[in-house]
């Protein structure tokens, strides 16, 4: 096996960073009078990732909501709000990518009128555990606001939604983009640099019965890779990528992700200023192509928030061939 000792900054090349914390585009589905609804992202997602699902659903019975998807992800309620006057419920729920695959979202609620899926998004860089700061309310006019998050530390993700008794146009404020609107729900995110408090608002067409949600979660030190391995000849890399921390003379094995039959991996990327990591190539018998170690802080100063790119192996010699070609965003 050949194995190049260098430090990834070198390795990849790119340029254009900027902020993205989506790991992909949010997808949504109005399932309207049903008990039922369902939706899919259209890739893979990254192993170490978030799911964040945030649902409408036509009853004030919340605790009846069961959420779950086709990879086995296990999902927590972050926060819900009953719109006591309309008669629905507005709800964002999470769960950490620990299967690969592309994952399929059902939601159902036996005494729900309607269902709406208002996004299903994978989020890159989140930490686990409990969001940072969360507030909810309800009210009647046209500007929907959950109230005043306050994170307790910089670089959360923020994460604002709506849900409306009737159809309206939504507009994101405060900062936030929309990634996601229905004709009754939108939610909008930001990343926040510092840890100052911020409404967590939108603004609608008209004045409606509505519900809000706002959430801060912390941010983890990590970035999604995405990574497409070519041999020389043209012919996908088929196998394995695992990735190991090396302490001392101890390797320990950290996670492990299968290469498509295209030759496209995802995974990811320690943001550390310390310790040393590698990744490994594996052929479908086992067999080591080719490694990449990564030197203490190689990125852990760059702000990313996505790798992507080709690198090549020899199909000979199962040389990484120079230079690669990956964009840092």
């Amino acid at each position: 096996m050949k194995h190049s000792v260098v430090a990834v900054a070198i390795l990849l090349l790119g340029s254009g960073l900027h902020a993205q914390t989506l790991a992909q585009p949010s997808v949504s589905n109005d399932c309207g009078s049903s008990t039922s609804c369902s939706v899919s992202l259209t890739k893979a997602v990254t192993v170490g990732n978030t799911l964040l699902a945030i649902v409408r659903v036509g009853t004030t019975n919340t605790g009846a909501t069961k959420v779950s998807d086709s990879v086995g992800s296990v999902y927590a309620l972050d926060a819900s709000e009953v719109q006591t006057v309309d008669g629905h419920s507005l709800a964002i729920y999470r769960a950490p990518v620990a299967t690969a695959g592309t994952p399929s979202l059902s939601v159902s609620n036996s005494s729900a009128s309607t269902t709406r899926i208002i996004g299903f998004a994978e989020v890159a860089g989140l930490a686990s555990g409990a969001p940072d700061s969360v507030v909810a309310a309800i009210g009647s006019t046209s500007t929907p606001s959950a109230g005043t998050l306050a994170p307790t530390q910089s670089n959360d993700y923020l994460v604002v939604a709506v849900s409306t008794a009737d159809a309206e146009t939504f507009k994101c404020s405060s900062g936030f983009t929309c990634e996601q609107t229905l004709s009754k729900g939108a939610f909008g995110d930001q990343d926040q640099t510092t840890a100052a408090s911020i409404a967590g608002s939108m603004s609608i067409s008209s004045s409606d019965q509505w519900a809000a949600i706002a959430i801060a979660y912390k941010s983890s030190p990590r970035v999604p890779l995405s990574l497409q391995l070519n041999y020389s000849d043209g012919t996908p890399v088929l196998g394995s990528l695992q990735l190991s921390v090396i302490s001392g003379t101890t390797t320990t094995t950290i996670a492990t992700w299968p290469i498509s039959s295209s030759g496209l991996v995802t995974g990811y990327m320690p943001l550390v200023t310390s310790g040393t990591y590698t990744y490994t190539a594996y052929d479908p018998t086992g067999k080591q192509l080719q490694g990449v170690t990564i030197l203490p802080g190689a990125f852990a100063t760059l702000g990313l928030h996505q790798i992507q790119g080709t690198v090549t192996i020899n199909k000979s010699t199962d040389a990484l061939m120079m230079p690669a070609s990956v964009s840092l965003q």
